[in-house]
């Protein structure tokens, strides 16, 4: 783990596609009840859309805002109770769900449970 990947954006457009950016930098230092995330899945949903267009309820913090409001993942490292590598998790809200890793207060996740019917 050396870099991150994540879409990006600077201004608010009716057309994303005209704003979003693919940005390599590094990856997030945790602070204390922060849990760093591998990302598995993000949706693109209306509220992704609206969020970059600026519309949506949750408004962008401008320059470099990171897109994506939800997704799941992998815990990579943690730095709050409950939550340790490996666990899957699910975002439950939050900005930058479009990225490879994202820093996530553990307020904003809840844990996975797998099951097998096996």
């Amino acid at each position: 783990m050396s870099e991150n990947h994540y879409a990006e954006f600077s201004e608010c457009s009716m057309r994303p596609q005209e704003v979003l950016e693919y940005v390599s930098g590094p990856i997030p230092v945790l602070e204390e009840g922060e849990v760093l995330v591998r990302m598995k899945a993000a949706p693109i949903n209306p509220a992704d859309i609206n969020f970059v267009q600026g519309v949506y309820g949750l408004k962008p913090v401008l320059p470099h805002s990171r897109a994506g409001l939800e997704g799941c993942g992998v815990v990579q490292e943690s730095r709050a109770e409950g939550f340790r590598e490996g666990d899957e998790v699910i975002l439950l809200r939050g900005v930058g769900s479009w990225s490879e890793y994202v820093a996530v207060s553990y307020t904003h996740l809840r844990a996975h449970e797998t099951r097998s019917n096996l």
